[in-house]
């Protein structure tokens, strides 16, 4: 844009773009956030313009440029939207957030919204798509409240005594944006999906095509595949050791299995066939992925999930239960 350039524009300009519902979000932003910049009283009402939009985006904009210009007002414009059943769920995220920062400010009243939120965290109050944002706000100012490292270190001690390896994911199964996981699924510089599930069904990856896989697997099947790989394999993808009468040890992935044979592919194109009965010993199948929450931020993690979710063959709903088994 021109202001980019150093080029002064009339406040109508960026006002005129940004009021512009045939204009897409992300250039309506931009003009506002120009406007922010050159004439605060003009962007203070199209704050309150956006807000009235229901383009969430748009909202959350205006909700962080609130919150940054008047400290007061923005609390409680933060805490009406949040009581607000008709709220989009991401604007109310982007509340949680704005909340946090205050909170971590000291602020009071951004403190005791948080402390009401946190409090009701496993109540019906806290929808499960909000549930892993009032966790995180509280997380991020615990240190600036008592009251809030309180109440996020008893619900992380009741966490503790689960022996579910899922227990501190379970959290992260709702609420998700599936844009912004997939463009982690493509481009985790640690996590590398793409290196193993190749996109569009295409053959040959390390890892079993997904394509489909919300199709077969529920929300908590799929939490699970990301955290414990070894729980659950495709055929033919895990690393498998087999111990014969000889002694011989052979590790590699089983491809095919009869009652008599077992044939494991040693590396790319190399198979060997075992007799299952010289076989003495078996050890379970590991997956060659490494669980996605050593490597995957917490919310990073819920938006894969959310983007995974989304994969499934076409006009064919989520596959239904909580897969707890």
């Amino acid at each position: 844009m021109l202001t980019s350039l150093g080029v002064d524009l009339p406040a109508a300009v960026p006002t005129r773009i940004a009021n512009d519902p045939g204009v897409d979000a992300k250039t309506r932003i931009a003009a506002f956030t120009a406007l922010s910049k050159s004439n605060p009283a003009a962007a203070a009402d199209l704050a309150q313009a956006f807000l009235a939009q229901p383009v969430p985006d748009l909202q959350s904009a205006a909700l962080t440029y609130v919150k940054s210009a008047d400290k007061t007002t923005a609390v409680a414009l933060f805490t009406k939207l949040l009581g607000n059943a008709a709220t989009p769920l991401s604007v109310k995220q982007t509340c949680f957030d704005e909340l946090a920062a205050l909170a971590s400010a000291h602020d009071p009243a951004a403190t005791a919204v948080l402390v009401t939120w946190m409090t009701a965290i496993s109540t019906p109050q806290v929808v499960p798509g909000l549930q892993f944002d009032v966790l995180t706000a509280a997380r991020r100012a615990r240190a600036a409240s008592p009251d809030l490292e309180h109440l996020v270190a008893a619900y992380e001690k009741e966490l503790a005594t689960s022996k579910d390896p899922l227990a501190p994911y379970q959290i992260a199964m709702d609420g998700g944006n599936a844009e912004r996981g997939a463009q982690l699924f493509a481009n985790h510089p640690v996590a590398q999906c793409t290196r193993c599930h190749l996109p569009n069904h295409q053959a040959g990856g390390a890892g079993p095509d997904l394509s489909q896989i919300a199709s077969t697997l529920n929300r908590h099947d799929l939490l699970e595949a990301l955290i414990v790989p070894s729980a659950r394999l495709a055929p033919g993808y895990g690393i498998t050791t087999v111990t014969t009468k000889t002694g011989d040890v052979i590790t590699g992935v089983v491809v095919a299995e009869t009652a008599t044979t077992v044939d494991i592919e040693i590396t790319k194109g190399k198979k060997v066939t075992i007799a299952t009965a010289e076989i003495t010993s078996r050890g379970k199948p590991l997956s060659l992925m490494p669980p996605m929450g050593q490597i995957l931020q917490a919310r990073e993690l819920r938006d894969v999930l959310a983007y995974v979710q989304t994969l499934r063959a076409p006009g064919r709903p989520p596959t239904e239960g909580t897969g707890a088994r």
